[in-house]
């Protein structure tokens, strides 16, 4: 395996669309309370899992951002790969960064022993790197990732087709990522008109997307 660099990304770009997928995500389990279980953050954790077998999360650390993937569809689960192999080129503070945060979400029951199994992964901060070339690291679970990687403009008319979004849903998508992006380590408050447009749906889908907001320490009170 080779290292090769991911073109085109940074971890700050990075860390931006998963932001924006998430904010789509909280609007749209509003109408789709089913989905709620699709993205998530945990601290400084993303995970995102698609009911078709493939799940990953990406770590943002302050310097530096770790992602791996598994996709039980890929002929690699059958290999028994050790993860190791998928950072063998990683500086150690990776490796490390890996194992004690990244990685925990992808532990399975291994021989009786709980062993994360994966099938890609990556690293970065200016460039991110991974020991697979981009058509690979696709095919084994990173296309869960492939609006994250997006221009925002091309991300926020993607996920308006995904989820069906109205013109008022797509302006609170955009209106709030905005807010967030300015305020990143501040609490955001959803508007009077953004709470009523999560709020018509549901009850159920209001809870679930006031949680999913939550997360991202966007409150609705």
């Amino acid at each position: 395996m080779n290292e090769i660099i991911i073109e085109e990304c940074t971890k700050e770009k990075l860390e931006k669309g998963c932001i924006l997928s998430s904010i789509a995500h909280a609007i749209a389990v509003a109408k789709y309370p089913e989905i709620s279980y699709e993205y998530s953050w945990d601290g400084m954790n993303y995970n995102i899992q698609n009911g078709e077998g493939t799940r990953g999360t990406i770590t943002f650390a302050k310097d530096k951002c770790v992602a791996a993937f598994r996709n039980e569809n890929s002929e690699r689960m059958d290999e028994n790969i050790s993860y190791l192999e998928y950072f063998e080129s990683a500086p150690t503070n990776v490796l490390k960064l890996a194992e004690s945060e990244t990685l925990q979400y992808l532990l399975e029951n291994v021989n009786g022993n709980p062993q994360p199994v994966i099938t890609t992964a990556f690293w970065g901060d200016k460039v991110i790197k991974s020991v697979d070339k981009v058509d690979i690291f696709l095919e084994n679970g990173g296309d869960i990732i492939s609006a994250e990687f997006m221009e925002m403009k091309k991300a926020i008319e993607w996920w308006k087709l995904e989820y069906d979004f109205s013109e008022e849903e797509q302006k609170m998508l955009l209106d709030v990522y905005e807010r967030k992006i300015s305020n990143h380590e501040k609490t955001i408050h959803l508007t009077k008109d953004e709470i009523n447009l999560i709020k018509k749906y549901s009850d159920e889908g209001y809870k679930e997307s006031c949680a999913s907001f939550q997360e991202l320490n966007i409150r609705a009170e």
